[in-house]
């Protein structure tokens, strides 16, 4: 499927993170947490889990950049080092594929026009279900049991 692309949180806010160690939403002195698992520690950057022994930094993160009602913070995890970050490409990240993910679809004022839960392995149907509705502009993707956010979804320059 070649109609979204997959956007992870911007390096800059990463940069942001690792520069100041704190988030914006009231956390400070955020340190490094060494990844002890070899699942369970997903940098929200370069979309990959952390290895065993890597650093990484825990904090709060929202997708939207200004108040909306569906506006919501939450955990996220970034190499406590640089990392390349993710595309923005056409594919899914692996690490997506083995979680059941909860896609939210919002319009063009943030409002959520459809959401469901998807393993993540069936992904693109879901994506191509949402994006079949001229109304969703964009989909946010959460790890759905834990509830942390993963991704941006957005249209493919150009796909209607």
């Amino acid at each position: 499927m070649d109609s979204f692309r997959v956007v992870p949180i911007p390096q800059a806010v990463a940069d942001r993170i690792r520069e100041t160690r704190k988030d914006g939403h009231g956390n400070t002195g955020i340190e490094p947490t060494r990844a002890d698992a070899p699942r369970g520690f997903p940098c929200r950057v370069c979309l990959e889990e952390a290895k065993v022994g890597e650093e990484v930094l825990l904090f709060s993160y929202s997708p939207f950049e200004r108040p909306v009602p569906y506006r919501s913070v939450g955990p996220v995890f970034v190499h406590a080092r640089s990392c390349a970050p993710y595309g923005p490409r056409a594919s899914v990240p692996e690490l997506m594929r083995s979680r059941l993910i909860s896609l939210r679809a919002y319009d063009s004022r943030d409002r959520m026009v459809e959401c469901d839960v998807v393993d993540g392995a069936a992904l693109e149907a879901m994506v191509a279900r949402f994006f079949a509705n001229p109304e969703v502009a964009c989909i946010h993707a959460h790890n759905a049991r834990a509830g942390c956010f993963v991704c941006r979804i957005e249209r493919t320059a150009g796909k209607a």
